[in-house]
């Protein structure tokens, strides 16, 4: 299943947003599952179709020892990473702890995402991000300007090239080409 496009909803008092229908109708149960996981990051927080969650998870097995830093990253993801399961109406809720309006969310939530009623879920590939939908409009328009800006530095470099390559190569003078010296035999 590949996920595409982006969709604006407003959370409900209760947290709550709809997965779009298409994008549920599309899941294999198999395949893909039925829920999803939240995996948060700085700024937009993973909607992770269950099935490839656990796929991946198992990518990394921990075994009876740990390494530290395994250890660590184990527990700072799977610790934050909340299982949401749509209701009869496609609905999931958001949980709290993510959310600006939240009075659960505490100090130590400083630097994690905190999204605000108004959000913008994105389908990039086999997952989908959740921003908040102010922060991904900005995100999107600077995106769009590091393209522009790539393409013209890529278009000034063809330029270049095509001018360098077109240019007519200065014969050689006489004053240019070192005199042969004679061969002693």
């Amino acid at each position: 299943m590949v996920i595409t496009d982006c969709y604006d909803h407003t959370l409900d008092e209760k947290g709550r947003m709809a997965i779009p229908s298409h994008i549920r109708a599309a899941m294999d149960p198999v395949q893909d599952g039925t829920a999803f996981y939240v995996v948060p990051e700085e700024h937009f927080l993973y909607l992770i179709p269950d099935k490839l969650f656990h796929r991946l998870a198992e990518k990394e097995t921990a075994g009876l020892t740990v390494d530290e830093d395994i250890a660590k990253a184990r527990r700072y993801l799977f610790s934050r990473s909340p299982l949401l399961v749509p209701d009869k109406s496609g609905r999931v809720i958001i949980p709290d702890r993510f959310r600006a309006s939240s009075k659960n969310r505490s100090a130590n939530m400083e630097g994690q995402v905190a999204l605000g009623d108004e959000v913008t879920l994105a389908g990039v590939g086999d997952r989908m991000e959740l921003w908040n939908r102010n922060q991904y409009y900005e995100h999107i328009r600077t995106l769009t300007l590091e393209r522009k800006l790539a393409a013209e530095k890529k278009a000034k470099a063809a330029k270049a090239a095509a001018e360098a390559a077109a240019a007519p190569v200065p014969a050689a003078t006489p004053e240019a080409v070192p005199a042969a010296k004679p061969n002693p035999v």
